[in-house]
C-alpha cells in the first residue's frame, strides 16, 4: 500500500541531482575487516524491551528510566552518556567519546561514570586516573579495544606527577594510539603506544583550560550546578533516607537499560547509517573555529546513534555494494541538536573555560522578554550560585563573549557609564537551526524514492511515518505539529 498522498514530485529534483546527491550522502562508516564475520552472542531481549525498542518515544522513556534510576535532571546530560556507550559495537568512527567537565562534587562522576559502569558492566574497563602506565596494561591485559569502553575517573595526575595525554588515531591499523609524557620537572619521559582497536572513552576534567587534543577527540558535557538542579538533588536524597520503596526503585537496577545495548550490538550493528542530510547540514555549521572539523562529526554520530537506537523504527536498504543501511530521519537530527545544543555550539565560538560557559548561562536563563543584566547583576547572581567572580574578571569575560558576537551591551538610561549586557540571538542558535526544516524534510523523502522506491509496501510506509514522530525529551509530549512541516505532515497523512 503506498503512502496517502506521498507524490515524487512534491520533492522532485533534477534526474541528475538526484544522482548526485545520493553519491553525496554520507555513509557514516569505515569498514573493519572481518567484523562482519565475528561471532555475535546469542542474546533474548525481555519483552517489555522490545516493546520498548517500537515506542516512538523511546528516547523520552530512556530518560524517564534514568531519572527513576536516581540521575536526577540533567537530561542531555544523561542521554548522550548512554548514547555513547552504546556507540561501542558500531563502526570506529561512529564511537563517541564522552568527559564531563566541572568543580569536584559537582555530579560529573554521578552522570558520566556510574551511567556506563551501571548499565554497560560486562563491556567496562575502570581506572581511578590515567597514567603513563595504564596503555601499557590496555595493551597486555584488555586486548583489543573494539566493543569496549574506558572509563578515566579522572584525566588529571597528582600534584607531584605531571603527565600529559595525546589520544589519537593510527591510520595504518586503524587503532588507538596514546602518547604520554610524564615524570617530575626536569625528568620527564615520552611514550608511544599503539593499541588494538578503538573503545569509547568517557572521563571527567576539573581544569579550567583543557588542552586541545582532549578537546577534539571529546564530547564535552556539564554538570548543572544551578541552585534548582541541588534543590531537586537534596529532593530526591530526602526521598532515599524517607521512603523504602523510593530506595528500592532507585537501587534496582532497571533490566530494560542493561538489555537494550546488547540487542543493538546483535541487531543494529551489522548495519551501516545513511545521513541523506549530512551535506545540508555541513552547510549550515559554523565554520570559523577549526573544531567545526570534529564537531560536525561528533554531531553526525549522536544522529547514527539515535538512528541505531530506534532501528526498529527507521527506514533500511541495501547498497549496490551488498550492505545493510539504515536511514536517518530528520527526528534523528532533531534529537541530536537537543543533545548537544548546550555544549557544541559554546565550543565552536571557542567557548571552552567554565567561567565563559557559566556567565553566559546566567544571562540566557535571565535575559528573557528583553530584559538585561549590569555587571553588579551578573555578579550577584553567579555568587549565589557558588561562582565567586571579580569583577574584572566578569568584564573580560563579558568582552571576549562579545568579541564572538554571543552577548551585546548599551548603555543603562539611569547611568550612561554602565552597560547592560544580554544574549544575542546567535547564542540561542549559532547554527542557524531551523526546525522545521522543509529542505532537510524533502531530502530525506527523496532519498527514499531513490533508494526504495515509490508507492512504499505498508510495512515500510509505517515506518515512514512513525520515523516523522517527535516527542520532547523531558515530558514526553508528542511535538510532530511542531517539528515536521505541515507540508510533509499532510503528505504523509501525519
Amino acid at each position: 500500500m503506498p503512502v496517502k498522498g506521498m507524490k515524487p514530485e512534491k520533492v522532485e529534483l533534477d534526474k541528475e541531482e538526484a544522482t548526485d546527491r545520493t553519491k553525496q550522502v554520507e555513509h557514516i562508516r569505515i569498514p573493519v575487516k572481518g567484523k562482519e564475520d565475528e561471532p555475535v552472542e546469542a542474546f533474548e531481549a525481555s519483552e517489555s524491551t522490545i516493546k520498548l525498542l517500537t515506542d516512538p518515544a523511546l528516547l523520552h522513556k530512556i530518560g524517564l528510566k534514568l531519572e527513576k534510576q536516581g540521575y536526577i535532571g540533567e537530561w542531555q546530560n544523561k542521554l548522550s552518556t548512554y548514547l555513547a556507550g552504546t556507540t561501542k559495537d558500531y563502526h570506529r568512527n561512529e564511537r563517541i567519546c564522552i568527559i564531563s567537565k566541572g568543580e569536584s562534587g559537582g555530579g560529573k562522576s554521578t552522570i558520566t561514570i556510574t551511567i556506563l559502569e551501571r548499565y554497560f558492566s560486562d563491556c567496562v574497563k575502570s581506572f581511578h586516573r590515567m597514567t603513563a602506565h595504564a596503555p601499557d596494561y590496555w595493551q597486555k591485559e584488555i586486548g583489543t579495544l573494539d566493543g569496549k569502553i574506558l572509563l578515566i575517573k579522572q584525566m588529571e595526575g597528582t600534584q607531584d606527577i605531571q603527565y600529559t595525554i595525546q589520544i589519537m588515531v593510527d591510520t595504518t591499523s586503524g587503532g588507538l594510539k596514546i602518547l604520554t609524557t610524564s615524570g617530575t620537572p626536569g625528568n620527564m619521559k615520552t611514550e608511544e603506544v599503539a593499541l588494538d582497536g578503538i573503545p569509547v572513552l568517557c572521563s571527567t576534567v576539573i581544569v579550567q583550560q583543557m588542552d586541545s587534543q582532549t578537546i577534539r577527540r571529546f564530547f564535552t558535557t556539564y554538570p548543572d550546578d544551578s541552585p534548582e538542579q541541588t534543590k531537586r538533588i537534596l529532593i530526591h536524597k530526602a526521598k532515599l533516607r524517607a521512603n523504602p520503596s523510593y530506595r528500592r526503585m532507585v537501587e534496582t537496577t532497571d533490566k530494560d537499560l542493561v538489555e537494550i545495548p546488547k540487542r543493538l550490538k546483535n541487531e543494529s550493528a551489522k548495519y551501516g547509517v545513511s545521513i541523506p542530510f549530512a551535506e545540508v547540514i555541513a552547510d549550515i555549521f559554523p565554520t570559523k573555529n577549526l573544531l567545526a572539523r570534529s564537531d560536525y562529526d561528533k554531531f553526525c554520530n549522536f544522529i547514527v546513534a539515535i538512528t541505531h537506537l530506534h532501528y526498529k523504527q527507521r527506514l533500511s536498504y541495501k547498497t549496490e555494494e551488498g550492505t545493510l543501511e539504515l536511514i536517518s530521519s530528520p527526528i534523528d537530527y532533531y534529537y541530536a541538536w537537543k543533545i548537544v545544543e548546550t555544549s557544541l555550539p559554546k565550543r565552536l565560538a571557542g567557548i571552552t573555560d567554565e567561567r565563559s560557559h557559566k556567565i553566559l548561562t546566567i544571562l540566557q536563563k535571565k535575559c528573557v522578554m528583553g530584559n538585561h543584566l549590569l555587571t553588579e547583576d551578573i555578579m550577584k547572581i553567579a555568587n549565589t550560585e557558588g561562582k565567586s567572580y571579580a569583577k574584572h574578571t566578569i568584564w573580560e569575560t563579558l568582552d571576549d563573549l562579545k568579541d564572538k558576537g554571543f552577548v551585546k551591551s548599551d548603555k543603562s538610561p539611569e547611568d550612561n557609564r554602565k552597560l547592560l549586557w544580554s544574549p544575542t540571538n546567535i547564542s540561542y542558535n549559532p547554527f542557524g537551526i531551523k526546525i522545521p526544516d522543509e529542505k532537510i524534510e524533502n531530502v530525506y523523502i527523496q532519498f527514499i524514492i531513490d533508494n526504495i522506491g515509490n508507492p512504499l509496501s505498508p510495512e515500510n510506509s509505517e515506518l515512514l511515518v512513525k520515523s516523522m514522530r517527535a516527542f520532547d525529551l523531558v515530558d514526553g509530549n508528542e511535538l510532530t505539529a511542531n517539528i515536521v512541516s505541515e507540508n510533509t505532515r499532510n503528505m504523509l497523512k501525519i
